[in-house]
Parts: C-alpha cells; structure tokens; sequence
C-alpha cells in the first residue's frame, strides 16, 4: 500500500511538473508567435491552450471532488456540480466547444482587449490547473 501510494506521489510529481512546464512553454511562445505569425494565428493557439486546458481541468476537478481531494471554488460551477456532475461535465466541454467553434470559423475578434482577456484568462488557468495538481498532490502524499 505505501510502495503504490508513493508510486503515485511520484508520478503525480513527475505529471505536475511536465504540465506546468508546457503550460509556460506554450505561453512563452504564443506572446513570441504574436510578432512572428500573421494577424489571428498566435490567438487562435491561444484559444487552443484555453479549450484544451478547460478539458483537462474539467476532468482533474471531478477526479479531484470525487475522491474528495479538492473542492470547487467557483460558485456557480460548484452548484452546477452538486445538482449533478454529468451537467457541470456537459457545460463545461461545451465552453471549450465555443472556443472550438470560434477558431474553426475563424469568428473570434482580433481586438486588442480580446487578445488581452485571453492571454490573461490563459495564465490564470494555467496556474487554476497547477494549483489543482498541487493539491491533489498533496492530498494523495498525507
């Protein structure tokens, strides 16, 4: 039992760390890419990060909430959880199905304070995400 949860500590460890170093690599590059790429596409990576990052963190809060290691802090996606975890699930994958459908349409808007809110919005659930792995860390190291 101990060798298994220390597997698991360690993988966790190993996970949180490649997760947050991506997450920073990927940001790094899509401020770089900004100057570099034509109008849009450094967004449209963006955006990507975004999506792809709801999905995860989708999956890693209700690993989290179910075995009891996290808890929502979102007021309005705790109570969209407590009525029934398959439609916190369905409304959040269909938050990242927006974003989706806004890059495949190429509808997203190229205003600056857009590309502000979403380079922003992607720091702060890079680091929304990395708290999530910490904790779950920590709870599954006690």
């Amino acid at each position: 039992m101990l060798e298994e949860k220390l597997l698991v500590k360690m993988f966790l460890s190993f996970f949180l760390w490649v997760c947050f170093l991506i997450m920073i690599t990927v940001f790094i590059i899509i401020i770089s890419l900004d100057t570099i790429l034509k109008a849009g596409e450094s967004m449209k990576i963006a955006l990507h990060s975004l999506a792809a990052l709801n999905i995860l963190d989708t999956f890693a809060t209700v690993i989290g909430i179910r075995n009891a290691l996290i808890q929502e802090a979102n007021p309005i996606m705790d109570s969209l959880y407590s009525s029934h975890p398959i439609i916190f699930i369905v409304v959040k994958l269909s938050l990242s199905a927006i974003v989706y459908a806004l890059i495949l349409y190429n509808k997203f808007p190229e205003k600056k304070w857009f590309s502000s809110i979403t380079y922003t919005a992607l720091l702060l659930y890079s680091l929304t995400f990395l708290l999530h792995g910490i904790w779950i860390y920590y709870a599954l190291s006690t």
